[in-house]
């Protein structure tokens, strides 16, 4: 079993997924600030689920190669198109944690600069 910390913009869809593969699910505080998500990720030891380019580009060095993180990119935010391929894509998803921290699951055609990470396209 391992622990996710679903940001909020995270629909209920993919902790429904994450859930029916027996994690466990936090969901932290509205509004609660990246610097705050991460500092809770941390002490729980849960992977964060993300649609915030932020968490690519802008987590402190303290945290860059130690938080695990999945990052939902797309062009347009088609919830349940994103959580088929989500549900879809899981176990490489759980499997790129084993090269670095960093998963990218994006849209195919979605452009993003990244200093590093695994990224997975779906369609």
């Amino acid at each position: 079993m391992l622990r996710f910390l679903l940001d909020e913009m995270i629909p209920r869809l993919i902790e429904k997924i994450l859930k029916n593969r027996a994690h466990q699910v936090i969901r932290p505080p509205l509004s609660m600030s990246n610097s705050e998500i991460i500092s809770m990720a941390s002490r729980e030891d849960a992977i964060i689920i993300t649609a915030d380019k932020d968490f690519i580009t802008h987590v402190s060095e303290e945290y860059d190669y130690v938080i695990r993180r999945v990052v939902i990119l797309a062009r347009k935010r088609d919830w349940r198109r994103i959580a088929k391929a989500f549900e879809e894509k899981f176990d490489d998803i759980i499997a790129g944690f084993r090269i670095d921290p960093v998963v990218i699951l994006k849209e195919s055609g979605y452009e993003i600069r990244i200093k590093h990470g695994v990224v997975i396209e779906f369609a």
